[in-house]
């Protein structure tokens, strides 16, 4: 009896011992105001509408911090802060798939918003982002479900950690980029818990540049009501 009794208080302070000692989350129900891009520091080779692309989110989010990451910003982060993931960071075949993965680690370690530089925001839609969720936004291309070129998050949510293993464990990292580390990716994260994750839809947020829109190779030509940001879909990555 006295053994069982000894067995089970120090079961007891083993269990005390690991929860006290788990890596809390820093995950927190408030997203911090800061915008991320990611290009290539040669400005020379970054596409026309870029520039006034980027410029849109320093306008209509003036109070947020401005965070550029170029490819030797986003290799020293991944190697200082994640170097666990660093091999296969590098491993990948081509940069794209590098980009996709760092955006996932940007936003776990600092939160915020990612933006791809061929994203255009047409009007400050703060006020519609819940605190607590990472926003995503649709892809207006069909079937793809969601796109990773403008998501939103808290620092440390947990949804991210879908994504690390997800990456993490590929066994086929040299498939196509949208199925590796793109939107499939994204996809996948978001069937493992749907309540994780709240909806930018793509008819405010996925507008496709060109199509009786919004700005049109730099001219207002049509304006519509609750349209948020437009996608110019420059494809920097396809070649």
């Amino acid at each position: 009896m006295k053994v069982k009794i000894l067995l089970l208080f120090l079961i007891v302070v083993f269990t005390v011992f690991i929860l006290l000692n788990i890596k809390k989350s820093e995950y927190t129900s408030e997203i911090p105001k800061i915008i991320h891009q990611t290009a290539m520091a040669d400005q020379s080779k970054w596409k026309q509408e870029w520039f006034r692309c980027q410029k849109s989110w320093q306008e209509k989010f003036p109070d947020f911090e401005y965070k550029m990451w170029n490819d030797e910003d986003l290799d020293d982060f991944i190697k200082t802060k994640y170097p666990w993931f660093y091999d296969t960071y590098t491993g990948y075949d081509v940069n794209i798939k590098r980009f996709d993965a760092a955006r996932y680690f940007i936003l776990y370690e600092y939160g915020g918003m990612y933006a791809d530089m061929d994203f255009e925001c047409i009007e400050n839609f703060w006020d519609q982002i819940p605190q607590d969720r990472v926003s995503i936004a649709e892809s207006a291309t069909k079937d793809e479900g969601f796109q990773n070129a403008l998501m939103i998050s808290p620092k440390g949510h947990p949804f991210w950690e879908f994504a690390f293993t997800d990456l993490k464990d590929n066994p086929n990292k040299n498939a196509d980029v949208i199925l590796v580390t793109g939107p499939q990716l994204i996809n996948r994260c978001y069937l493992k818990n749907m309540n994780y994750v709240n909806i930018l839809p793509k008819e405010k947020y996925s507008v496709i540049g060109g199509q009786d829109t919004v700005y049109i190779s730099g001219n207002e030509t049509d304006k519509r009501d609750g349209v948020y940001s437009i996608h110019h879909g420059s494809c920097s990555w396809c070649t």
